[in-house]
């Protein structure tokens, strides 16, 4: 182990040591009550601490790194940056479930908003090891419940907001979402309902197809009148 390991070590045996001090003293001038379960955890394997369980009660706030990989033919891809919030996190499977989450696609230098953000009651973030640290898993998608999509970056600069009534999948790397079944989207003047939507941020194309046949949409023009309509074409 260097040096720099070695110390790291240490230093962060010292704070759970302390906190784990902490806590005791707290407890033992605590009034005593109720137990209350402990959460779940989650299982890993750190270089100098050994095997460790975490456990998080509360909101926490689980940021991805921003790098660029090489290509085969030596150019670089980036790696968008994403940001999830929410509560009390628990493994589920090969991931985690979070509730109450907001999701957003960290906007790259230059940029003046984020791809894609969405907001859900709760989530299933895929999570990967790297080096014995679980990590968000950027190559598989993550699943969202009934989410409210901000898609600030739609052509044009136009912000649309797509609210699905079922369940949706969100790629962090590939950055679409998509969602099976009724939808309604919103765009400064135009609403619509229909099916089967998806929306692929890097490219700006949207596509959906007719619920029941049919695609259900209003509009508002500059006096105010809202028109509506019926049509059974797709996007």
């Amino acid at each position: 182990m260097s040096r720099g390991a070695f110390w790291t070590g240490i230093a962060i045996a010292a704070v759970v040591a302390t906190a784990m001090a902490l806590d005791l003293v707290d407890h033992a001038s605590a009034p005593r009550g109720p137990v209350l379960p402990r959460p779940e955890g989650f299982h890993m394997n750190l270089r100098g601490l050994g095997p460790l369980e975490l456990a998080f009660a509360g909101r926490v706030q689980l940021v991805t790194d921003r790098r660029e990989e090489e290509e085969s033919g030596g150019g670089a891809t980036r790696v968008p940056r994403w940001q999830v919030l929410g509560n009390d996190p628990t493994p589920e499977g090969a991931g985690m479930s979070i509730r109450d989450t907001h999701i957003e696609a960290m906007p790259h230098e230059g940029e003046s908003a984020a791809p894609i953000a969405a907001d859900t009651p709760r989530a299933w973030i895929a999570l990967a090891r790297d080096r014995g640290l679980l990590t968000l898993d950027m190559d598989r998608p993550w699943r969202l419940e009934t989410p409210v999509l901000d898609l600030p970056g739609f052509r044009g600069g136009t912000r649309m907001r797509a609210t699905a009534y079922g369940m949706a999948e969100l790629h962090p790397r590939d950055q679409w979402v998509r969602a099976r079944g009724r939808f309604r989207l919103d765009a400064e003047n135009l609403s619509l309902e229909a099916a089967d939507f998806r929306y692929d941020a890097l490219t700006g194309r949207m596509e959906f197809a007719p619920w029941r046949e049919r695609v259900d949409w209003s509009f508002r023009d500059s006096s105010g009148a809202v028109l509506h309509g019926t049509s059974d074409a797709c996007g």
